[in-house]
């Protein structure tokens, strides 16, 4: 396959953001539908069970990807000639490390004691989660080669089965194992189609065990899978936390304003990703081409953020009643308090997207396990003492912090932002926003619970 060095970067991006932007649209509008049958069917608790064994499960499972998948992209985007290797070296390591953590996770939800329905949710959910985490390999091929489209495919296709065959189970009275068994099968599809892309398109792959060649990736990725691991617990653990210290209806009341988040967190990630490869390739290059994206990127992440956060906290009531119900009305407060987290979260990822690039991931990996630890460490004194609002309260104050440590970062690595310079268009016109939805709906901002 070709490498497209021969098409303008700057095309080559745009082109790429459209089809993930198209992609990801309609693979969070199907799981959006699917979250909405799931709370309206099974009810906060049925919610609560959901989000409790996937983000359970998600933190054991990602122990297994060891940074390999953003090791691979930023190598191969490079050097293609590398993707051969990886493919047939790195995808058997990939396969032992799942094997064996989900052994892992089945064992530690089994002495936690907890009911059998809840062990055998996590047992399904860290299945799903091995062949979505298998296909991770395939993943970040494509995206090294810059060659979206069959990523976005795959994920279509997993999201319509799995949104499809899910909420008509759901509808029918299955119940909740039936959707995760949906799942199993929809991720397996995921990755046999990201394998049949790869495989046929950019090269071949086949099983290669090569203990050194495993020695000196696992080594150059740590920096990364730490990364990960802080950003998957940090994620992940306030969702832990609740399940274990709470209810699964309070679990499920906070995820459903977190569902909503995540849905935007993941179209904001998508411009990062469509820079990442050409932000690796610039760097070592061409400084001032780095600089000039990566000062782009920043303020059209803000044009981005500024009025999907002010909208989510303006109109989170309307949100949440239309999408869940009455019985989801304690998930208000907890989307306007995580509404704010979104802003940061969505500068983070490029700043630390942008260290990664550079050569400079450690001090990513840095950023994110101070954050997570203060975020964990906040769980632990905020959710006895508010519960699920204390838990969003811990995820606003992580994410300042770390945008505060990033910023000093980028800066200190030659890459300093005016944000005053940059923010003062898009907080202006989300002002004008705020005023506008303030009038011609008569809502109240802030929607607290009695």
């Amino acid at each position: 396959m070709k490498t497209k060095s021969e098409t303008p970067a700057s095309k080559l991006i745009v082109k790429n953001l459209g089809f993930l932007f198209n992609g990801e649209v309609i693979s969070q509008l199907l799981t959006l539908v699917l979250i909405i049958v799931i709370s309206r069917q099974l009810g906060d608790v049925g919610l609560g069970k959901y989000s409790f064994a996937f983000s359970f499960a998600a933190l054991f499972l990602l122990l297994a990807d060891f940074g390999l998948p953003t090791l691979i992209t930023k190598e191969v985007a490079k050097n293609k000639n590398l993707a051969k290797d990886h493919l047939s070296k790195t995808l058997t390591l990939k396969f032992v490390l799942n094997a064996l953590t989900l052994l892992i996770t089945v064992i530690v939800i089994f002495i936690s004691k907890r009911d059998f329905e809840t062990v055998l949710l996590v047992l399904l959910a860290g299945i799903a989660m091995f062949f979505y985490n298998f296909g991770g390999i395939f993943r970040s091929i494509v995206q090294a080669y810059e060659s979206m489209k069959y990523e976005v495919i795959s994920k279509a296709i997993e999201r319509t089965i799995a949104a499809a065959v899910g909420i008509y189970l759901l509808l029918n009275g299955y119940g909740i194992v039936s959707l995760f068994l949906t799942l199993i099968i929809s991720n397996f599809v995921y990755s046999i189609i990201l394998y049949f892309f790869v495989s046929r398109k950019i090269s071949k792959t086949g099983i290669s065990f090569d203990t050194g060649y495993w020695k000196q990736t696992v080594k150059k990725s740590f920096p990364f899978w730490l990364t990960l691991i802080f950003i998957s617990f940090y994620a992940r653990i306030d969702t832990v936390m609740l399940g274990f210290m709470t209810d699964y209806a309070t679990t499920g009341w906070y995820n459903a304003a977190y569902r909503i988040i995540d849905v935007f967190i993941r179209i904001l990630f998508l411009p990062i990703i469509a820079i990442f490869p050409a932000l690796s390739k610039f760097h070592g290059v061409s400084l001032s081409k780095t600089k000039l994206l990566y000062e782009k990127s920043f303020y059209y992440m803000l044009v981005l953020s500024v009025p999907i956060v002010t909208g989510l906290i303006f109109l989170s009531q309307k949100i949440i009643l239309t999408i869940y119900g009455n019985q989801f009305i304690n998930s208000v407060i907890a989307l306007q308090i995580l509404g704010f987290a979104l802003f940061f979260t969505s500068m983070n990822f490029l700043m630390g997207y942008l260290l990664n690039s550079i050569d400079k991931q450690k001090l990513f990996t840095i950023t994110t396990g101070t954050a997570t630890v203060v975020n964990i460490l906040l769980n632990l004194i905020l959710i006895p003492l508010y519960s699920y609002i204390g838990a969003a309260i811990a995820t606003v104050v992580s994410e300042i912090l770390n945008f505060g440590m990033l910023y000093y970062f980028t800066k200190k690595s030659n890459f300093s932002i005016n944000i005053l310079k940059l923010i003062t268009k898009p907080l202006i016109a989300g002002i004008i926003m705020l005023i506008g939805l303030y009038y011609l709906t008569g809502l109240s901002i802030i929607i607290l619970p009695i």
